[in-house]
C-alpha cells in the first residue's frame, strides 16, 4: 500500500498537487494531511484524505499514523506501508525518522494443510521516501521594508526558516506569535525570551495562530502600560 503525506499548506502540498495535475499516469488514493488546513486545500481539488493526526505536528503524525493491513489467506495481516513524503528541503527529519523508528512487523503465515507449520515473514512497518519539493530562501528587503519591520510591535511566524532570517536581521527584541510548537521551539533554541513567545499549545493552525497574535499584542500593551 502506498501513502502520500502532505505536511504543509502552501509549500509541498501545492507542489505535489501541481505535479499530480500534469501527470496522466498518477492517481493519488491514500493522502494523509498533517492538519485540517492542508486537508481543506486538498479537498478543494477533489482529493480524499484518509488520515489526519490529532495534533498538527510531525512528531504526532509519526506516532499516530495507522499500520497497514491486507487480506491474505482469509486473514487480516500486517504489511509494509510505502510512504511518499513531499517536504521542504529545510524541514527537519522528525516525520520520516519517527516512522522508521516504529520498527518492524513480524508474523508467522500458516501454510495450507494440517501439520505443515508456517513461514515467518517480517518487514518494516513504514518504508519512507522523502522528496524535497521546494526550498525557502531569504527575500531581499528595501530600506523602507527594513524600517517598517523595525517598527513592529508583534511579529508572526509560520516557519522556523522565516524566524531565523528575522532574528539574523533584526534581533529578538520582539513579541512573537508562532503558528505552532515547531516554530516556537526554534525560537527558544535561538535564544528568544520565552516570555515573549506565544503559540497555540493545544490547537496549532490558523485559528490558534490568530489567537496567539492577540495574546502577543495584549502582552505588548501591558508592557507599554506598565
Amino acid at each position: 500500500m502506498r501513502i502520500e503525506i502532505l505536511a504543509d499548506i502552501y509549500g509541498a502540498a501545492q507542489v505535489f498537487l501541481e505535479a499530480a495535475r500534469t501527470c496522466t499516469h498518477y492517481k493519488p488514493t491514500n493522502l494523509v494531511s498533517i492538519g485540517e488546513a492542508t486537508g481543506e486545500l486538498l479537498k478543494k481539488v477533489g482529493a480524499s484524505i484518509v488520515f489526519t493526526p490529532s495534533k498538527a505536528l510531525a512528531k504526532v503524525l509519526a506516532v499516530e499514523l495507522p499500520e497497514v493491513h491486507e487480506e491474505r489467506g482469509g486473514m487480516r495481516r500486517r504489511k509494509t506501508a510505502k510512504v511518499l513524503y513531499p517536504a521542504s528541503k529545510r524541514a527537519a527529519g522528525t516525520l520520516e525518522e519517527g516512522l522508521q523508528n516504529r520498527g518492524l512487523w513480524e508474523e508467522v503465515v500458516e501454510e495450507e494443510g494440517e501439520g505443515k507449520g508456517g513461514e515467518k515473514q517480517s518487514g518494516r512497518l513504514f518504508d519512507v521516501i522523502r522528496l524535497n519539493t521546494y526550498d525557502t530562501v531569504p527575500a531581499d528587503w528595501t530600506d523602507e521594508e527594513m524600517s517598517l519591520a523595525q517598527s513592529c510591535a508583534v511579529v508572526t511566524f509560520a516557519s522556523p526558516s522565516a524566524l531565523k532570517v528575522w532574528a539574523a536581521r533584526l534581533g529578538m527584541d520582539f513579541n512573537v506569535a508562532c503558528i505552532g510548537e515547531t516554530t516556537a521551539t526554534a525560537a527558544i533554541a535561538l535564544g528568544w525570551d520565552e516570555s515573549r513567545i506565544f503559540y497555540p499549545k493545544d490547537a496549532p493552525g490558523i485559528d490558534g495562530w490568530a489567537s496567539s497574535v492577540m495574546d502577543a499584542l495584549e502582552a505588548k500593551d501591558e508592557e507599554v502600560a506598565g
